[in-house]
């Protein structure tokens, strides 16, 4: 009878606990949800940079990548659309993060997202050329080192924007052709890096986009809202 008892009272150990995560992970997740959509609206609000640390200790919680991404770029697009002061080094420190969790997670395209489509055109917005340039040989050099191609695409999309931003047209299209052509049995480009609408929106959003940008816009297949 004891053992019986005993047996009884483990097995019912057992159900509860693997019942009572479910349920704890389940209100964590709708939790989090709320508090994403009550405070990250807008990206420009201050709420953000103190938010976004909140909302990615509960993605941490919830294992959930996506609303960590989220999360952590959210702090850095409240100074990169312009918001804050030491905005530059602000900008960066939110890169490094960003890019470190995306090595954490084994997210390539994340890693190289951010350091084009965030430090890069950050430069290219402040009109800081050659720092961009620098950036996206250096983004280029470790994706070779990596032999991942989807990687060095991301690569040479940043070189393109930089070398457009900088009016040299020919220099730019040398590597949009290069995009286009085969290496080893694959192609460069995959499907789900296709051209950075991404990049550029922010500039024409902020009607920031560089006047080299907006004639060569229609060569490098760029998405300009008007």
């Amino acid at each position: 009878m004891l053992k019986k008892t005993i047996l009884a009272c483990v097995l019912l150990h057992l159900v509860v606990g693997t019942i009572s995560p479910q349920k704890i992970d389940s209100i964590d997740i709708k939790s989090m949800r709320a508090y994403y959509k009550q405070y990250f609206n807008d990206p420009t609000d201050p709420i953000v940079l103190t938010a976004s640390d909140t909302l990615f200790d509960m993605a941490i919680r919830c294992n959930d990548t996506v609303m960590a991404k989220i999360a952590l770029g959210a702090k850095v697009d409240y100074y990169y659309y312009g918001q804050g002061e030491n905005r530059t080094d602000s900008i960066i420190a939110g890169v490094n993060r960003l890019k470190q969790y995306a090595r954490s997670v084994g997210n390539a395209e994340l890693y190289y997202w951010a350091w084009a489509a965030r430090l890069v055109n950050y430069y290219i917005i402040q009109g800081e050329y050659n720092i961009a340039l620098l950036e996206a040989e250096k983004m280029l050099q470790e994706a070779k080192g990596e032999k991942k191609q989807g990687s060095i695409a991301e690569c040479y999309y940043a070189l393109a924007n930089v070398y457009t931003a900088k009016g040299l047209v020919k220099k730019s299209q040398e590597f949009m052709i290069f995009l286009r052509m085969p290496m080893s049995l694959d192609i460069i480009y995959p499907a789900s890096i296709v051209m950075p609408q991404r990049y550029t929106l922010i500039w024409a959003k902020q009607k920031k986009l560089p006047n080299c940008l907006k004639r060569h816009s229609k060569l490098l297949g760029l998405l300009i809202m008007k």
